[in-house]
């Protein structure tokens, strides 16, 4: 049974376990609304790490989290495939130098 966004928040007391506590709500969200947090994860542990994770997510839900426009975007996908058992999607960079 999956739980909607606006009943799911995010607790964390450790910016260090952040990303864990994270990833504990995936199983609990639509695939879909699952596609785009986990998306968002990633894009803001990589601009900000798990301290900016931290700042950003904490005590807020997933809906608010997600209808954040100031989160960073992980740009547009130039190649995915898979490789054994492992998915993967390559995004490009937005740094061009």
């Amino acid at each position: 049974m999956f739980h909607s966004p606006d009943d799911l928040t995010v607790c964390c007391s450790d910016p260090d376990r952040i990303v864990g506590v994270v990833n504990s709500l995936m199983p609990k969200l639509p695939a879909d609304v699952r596609t785009r947090f986990n998306r968002v994860k990633v894009a803001v542990l990589q601009s900000e790490g798990k301290a900016g994770m931290h700042a950003r997510f904490n005590t807020r839900s997933v809906a608010n989290i997600l209808a954040d426009d100031s989160m960073p975007s992980l740009g547009a996908a130039i190649d995915s495939g898979q490789i054994d058992d492992v998915k993967y999607t390559l995004y490009d960079s937005d740094n061009k130098s």
